[in-house]
């Protein structure tokens, strides 16, 4: 056989340093093979935890979103049904007030006294009524009116139901209520608007202040139908059922004169010149006196023809 054949077929066995770097070298690769393989699954699971905590936190949001939707939309209805209830409230206001006054304005008929700037007025159911709406500003009195006036000055309503007299100013509301001398039959005031004149069914007129204070009565022998103040509060002129005229001094109560009248019946109407000296009473007729307070002289004319 060749030698050098020989020396080919012989395989060499490694050292025992050769197999210790070897063993070395796969620990090597096998702790990095593990170090990867621990990396990975660390990333792995912090990308997962990541992920859920995303998840949650997403989920959370959401629920609080709709919750805070939830919360605003249940206020926005809250406040929706408060507005319509209100609505509904009002609207029921309006259908009571309308009725009210529906009724109220059934009930201002019949006109009993106009205020001298003739923006107001009271009807025969006792109600003060703007002129100009015609809507009820107050009701003065349920009780049947016997007589209405309004002062000069229009800053006073004087009303009489019965025995009783009411003072109210002129928003309606009552200032005065007192006792009468008797049934009341007509009012009139002073031109200052302190006083008034209570015409009585007894026949009795009762000089009195706004506070029910009787400051001088007047009698006559039959019932006095009318009275009327002069422009200085000095005289007051009475006309009797019979027609007779009567001019009175108000601070004493003295008579100062007296005249027949005419046709035998009281005048419809009655008052007094601005001198307080002349006195006009005008009748159904249509004739009309003028007399003299001082002199006692008379003249007739005609006013007016039916």
């Amino acid at each position: 056989m060749n030698p050098s054949s020989q020396e080919l077929n012989i395989h060499r066995s490694p050292s025992l340093d050769e197999l210790s770097r070897a063993a070395e070298q796969e620990r090597g690769r096998s702790r990095r093979r593990t170090l990867v393989a621990v990396s990975v699954a660390i990333f792995l699971a912090l990308a997962a935890m990541t992920a859920w905590s995303l998840a949650i936190w997403f989920q959370r949001e959401s629920a609080l979103q709709a919750a805070n939707r939830a919360v605003q939309e249940a206020r926005m209805a809250e406040v929706q049904r408060a507005e319509a209830e209100k609505q509904r409230a009002e609207a029921e206001k309006e259908r009571e007030r309308a009725s009210e006054l529906a009724q109220l304005r059934e009930k201002a008929i019949g006109l009993r006294a106009v205020s001298p700037d003739q923006t107001a007025f009271v009807s025969s159911a006792g109600f003060l009524i703007d002129a100009k709406s015609n809507d009820p500003v107050a009701h003065l009195t349920t009780e049947a009116i016997s007589v209405v006036q309004f002062s000069p000055d229009g800053s006073r309503i004087v009303l009489g139901t019965g025995h009783q007299i009411l003072v109210f100013d002129r928003s309606g509301a009552k200032l005065k209520e007192f006792a009468a001398a008797g049934e009341t039959k007509m009012i009139s005031f002073a031109p200052d608007s302190k006083e008034i004149a209570v015409v009585s069914l007894d026949g009795s007129v009762a000089l009195m202040d706004l506070d029910g204070h009787v400051l001088s009565i007047f009698k006559a022998r039959e019932p006095i139908r009318l009275a009327a103040f002069s422009a200085d509060k000095t005289i007051l002129i009475t006309a009797l059922q019979s027609g007779e005229l009567r001019a009175w001094d108000v601070a004493t109560g003295a008579l100062l004169s007296d005249f027949a009248g005419l046709d035998g019946s009281p005048p419809t109407v009655l008052g007094v010149g601005t001198d307080s000296r002349h006195g006009l009473a005008v009748y159904r007729n249509g004739r009309a006196m003028v007399f003299d307070f001082k002199t006692g002289e008379t003249s007739t004319f005609l006013a007016f023809t039916l």
